[in-house]
């Protein structure tokens, strides 16, 4: 998730959700802001402003890197000259000449540097021949409908169109522009399979699906490349749905990895230990909390597709009656309290999750 900051204020929540933050070209001379982006540890977009020059640009980026964050992405989208029959004007010279003073990526933004969906391609052919890194493009499905930039959008097949002449322009300067394998995982965000796969695959796309079968009729599919699902827990044993999944269906696994589990018992701020009665979970979080579930005999337990699923039921609930077994991340996606933690049976948690994909 990429998305635009224009205050301080906000830090916080962009610090919980978003993946990559922009300062838009409007922000790029707010130096308060700066500093307060290089305190923390998520990259940053920063964009050139209408009428600034590339040392100004390498100057405001400055603010950023001196207060610890060295993760900036620099991106040239237009400026401002005596011409008006773009929106903008890209500078295309920017590109080679950031690269030779500064070790950081360069970004291309073909769209706002010409206000003209016509332009793109041929400006994005000009940027990969420049050296930038990668191209940021707007796509809409119907540009002529589009509440703002609809001129210079252009449209899915469109784009799948570009794609594959801009990664021949990268090849005849021998380098590549990739597209990512897009990876499913069984849950929502804030599963312990979400977390699985970030840690064995942190540059690709993922996608969260909520049940088991799910992940594995993606990959058969074809709709996904490769899938993670849970196979067994240290305390709660084999997850049976899932081996009888992978034993019958044609599919190898890939990878694996054995994570610590520690799960929580949350619920929506200002609940009391002592008025929950519904407990949400996947049976087999359930199974591994049974000695701190067995003091709480009044309260109904309610098996779930996920624990990552169950965090978002309770959320939407809203009641101070029920609560979820889940991460900790998965509470903060949730906006959830953390009542109770580590109330898994033994510190010595682990499940393991495997990486599959279709027999080629």
């Amino acid at each position: 998730i990429v998305s635009e900051i224009t205050n301080p204020t906000y830090l916080e929540i962009f610090d919980q959700y978003v993946d990559l933050i922009q300062v838009g070209a409007r922000n790029m001379q707010n130096f308060e802001l700066l500093k307060e982006l290089g305190r923390i540890k998520k990259p940053i977009l920063l964009k050139r402003g209408f009428a600034n020059t590339i040392e100004e640009l390498l100057m405001a980026c400055e603010y950023i890197m001196n207060e610890g964050n060295q993760n900036v992405i620099l991106c040239e989208r237009g400026i401002r000259t005596l011409e008006n029959y773009t929106r903008n004007t890209l500078d295309l010279s920017a590109i080679p000449a950031l690269k030779r003073i500064s070790h950081l990526p360069v970004l291309v933004d073909p769209s706002h540097g010409s206000g003209l969906s016509w332009m793109v391609e041929p400006l994005s052919k000009a940027a990969i021949a420049a050296g930038a890194d990668g191209v940021i493009i707007e796509v809409h499905n119907n540009p002529s409908k589009a509440l703002s930039d609809g001129p210079q959008s252009i449209t899915p097949s469109e784009f799948s169109y570009i794609m594959p002449k801009l990664r021949e322009y990268a090849h005849l300067e021998k380098r590549q522009l990739t597209i990512p394998h897009t990876i499913a995982y069984a849950g929502t965000p804030g599963s312990f399979a979400n977390e699985a796969a970030e840690k064995l695959y942190p540059t690709h796309v993922l996608t969260g699906l909520e049940h088991f079968e799910d992940v594995f009729e993606a990959v058969l599919n074809k709709k996904i490349e490769i899938g993670v699902v849970p196979v067994e827990n240290t305390l709660a044993g084999k997850v049976e749905k899932v081996q009888k999944l992978l034993e019958n269906n044609k599919l190898e696994i890939i990878n694996s990895i054995k994570l610590p589990i520690k799960q929580m018992l949350v619920a929506p701020a200002g609940t009391e230990l002592s008025s929950i009665r519904k407990i949400y979970s996947h049976e087999k979080a359930l199974e591994q909390c049974k000695k701190f579930l067995s003091t709480m005999p009044e309260c109904k337990l309610i098996p779930y597709s996920t624990t990552s699923a169950a965090a978002a039921a309770v959320a939407a609930l809203n009641d101070k009656c029920s609560a979820a077994i889940a991460s900790e991340t998965a509470a903060r996606l949730n906006r959830l309290e953390i009542i109770k933690d580590s109330i898994q049976d033994e510190e010595d948690n682990y499940t393991e999750f495997v990486v599959f994909r279709s027999k080629k």
